[in-house]
């Protein structure tokens, strides 16, 4: 996910792509809560933080993702092709 949204960086506008960034740093903080919990040591409410980054990121790629499309559809209907 941290790869497909740094790819994003130049057709992305900035804050959709800044809230993409995030998104995919929220999903890797949550997946990797999930592997030191099971093979490190207990995090405290980890089941609480675990789920607070997961919703967390999943509204940021779901927002990024909206606003990146209409952003596309408006450049593709753009007459000389450009915003």
């Amino acid at each position: 996910m941290g790869i497909s949204a740094l790819n994003l960086r130049n057709a992305a506008p900035g804050p959709v792509f800044l809230t993409l960034l995030a998104g995919a740093v929220f999903f890797i903080l949550s997946d990797t809560m999930i592997a030191v919990e099971k093979f490190k040591v207990s995090i405290p409410l980890s089941r609480i933080w675990i789920m607070a980054t997961y919703f967390l990121a999943q509204g940021c790629i779901a927002w990024a993702s909206a606003a990146l499309a209409s952003h596309l559809v408006a450049v593709s209907d753009a007459p000389d092709g450009h915003r």
